[in-house]
């Protein structure tokens, strides 16, 4: 096999790879409430539904929250692109933010929080001085906020901010 067919093939194999994934991962929106999820507990898919919900409220642009747009189904897809490590540390942070909220002036846990004192207490992790839970939460954010932003509801009203990437 010549240089030029290996490196052919090699580039036909990752555009067939990308469109693969992107394909897998574009539908997650269309996965039923009801189907259980590949990797996420119950537990764990309201979390990232109530962190969702915290970090991607209802505004007038953009009319649905994260907790609308099923960014649980995405978060389920998107951790079976991970490394079994990575899958764990997400899934015991998960269960982290729930438990540690009982620490913080609420005294209840994560889930029982109303949407505002959800804000709050996210809010205060992003800007704590231990790097560690500020950047442990600011990944968990970015990873929903891409979900949200590719949704096909979301992605159109950006569309008319940012022509590039949206739409």
């Amino acid at each position: 096999m010549e240089r030029r067919h290996l490196i052919r093939l090699a580039s036909l194999s990752l555009i067939s790879g990308g469109a693969l994934l992107s394909t897998g991962i574009y539908q997650w929106w269309n996965i039923p409430p009801d189907k259980p999820y590949k990797l996420l507990s119950s537990k764990e898919g309201l979390m990232i539904l109530a962190i969702s919900g915290a970090m991607f409220p209802k505004g007038e642009e953009i009319s649905w929250s994260g907790d609308e747009l099923q960014l649980d189904r995405f978060f389920d897809q998107l951790l079976l692109e991970l490394g079994e490590t990575e899958q764990q540390l997400i899934k015991f942070f998960l269960h982290f933010i729930d438990k540690s909220a009982y620490l913080s002036e609420n005294q209840s846990a994560f889930l029982d929080m109303d949407i505002h004192k959800r804000q709050v207490f996210l809010e205060s992790w992003l800007q704590h001085s231990n790097h560690l839970l500020r950047n442990a939460l600011l990944s968990i954010v970015t990873l929903l906020g891409m979900g949200y932003t590719s949704h096909p509801l979301v992605s159109p009203r950006l569309a008319m901010y940012h022509r590039c990437g949206f739409g």
